[in-house]
């Protein structure tokens, strides 16, 4: 049996924590992981190592920005890939970028109902 990928969700966006708990809440697949606070955001990513970081955003907090550059060029996580999500306005659809080992790239809108299948 493989091991649960490990998920990290980062930020207090309440309505993307929510749709990242239905995607990965799975327990035999995935174990995930919350930091609310910026603060401890790089610490909590090194100790947890992992497979994937979602970051539910909600504006552009400065603290926030300043955090996930940290993490993206941290030798130990800039292989995990950095999701930005933000949710459209009528919370239909999600609007993600991210990166990848240093690649930053960027998808156009997509409908929830489409991701969650």
């Amino acid at each position: 049996m493989s091991r649960p990928r490990r998920i990290l969700f980062l930020g207090g966006e309440p309505r993307v924590r929510e749709l990242v708990g239905q995607l990965f809440g799975d327990e035999k697949k995935f174990v995930l992981k919350e930091e609310e606070d910026y603060r401890y955001a790089l610490r909590t990513a090194r100790a947890f190592r992992p497979n994937g970081i979602f970051y539910g955003q909600n504006g552009s907090d400065p603290h926030w920005q300043e955090t996930l550059f940290r993490i993206q060029e941290d030798a130990a996580l800039r292989r995990a890939p950095l999701f930005r999500l933000a949710l459209s306005p009528d919370g239909r659809s999600i609007v993600y970028a991210g990166s990848l080992d240093g690649y930053e790239f960027f998808a156009e809108s997509m409908k929830i109902d489409e991701l969650i299948r």
